[in-house]
């Protein structure tokens, strides 16, 4: 009897915990499968907790098509608080409280936009 084959060429989907980065996601991946090329469709942020593929062997090579697929993101707003670091991890050094007027529907769009597109840093 034949020893069963050891998958090698394959896309793993990680659910990323909060708090990890994708690149621990890969080196993760990489030390459970022992396979050195690896790689992952697109960044998420740390604080970001969500769905991660992950191409192993010979599937890195379609990563590229992966990455430039449409995503769709779901984010969670608190409104009335400013951090030192502009984001949920940071101290909070503002508080304030918006009138009931000021949370539009075009204004909530309108800072929506700003965060759609390509966003360098």
């Amino acid at each position: 009897m034949q020893p069963m084959s050891v998958l090698k060429d394959f896309i793993i989907v990680v659910d990323k915990p909060r708090g990890q980065s994708s690149f621990w996601a890969v080196n993760r991946i990489k030390k459970l499968s022992n396979i050195k090329k690896v790689g992952h469709t697109g960044t998420l942020d740390p604080l970001a907790t969500g769905v991660l593929p992950i191409c192993v062997g010979e599937a890195t090579k379609i990563s590229d098509l992966l990455m430039h697929g449409d995503k769709v993101y779901v984010a969670k707003m608190k409104l009335g608080e400013r951090t030192d670091t502009l984001d949920a991890e940071g101290t909070v050094i503002e508080t304030g409280v918006a009138s009931p007027e000021s949370v539009t529907e075009e204004n909530f769009l309108k800072i929506l936009n700003f965060f759609s597109g390509n966003i360098i840093v």
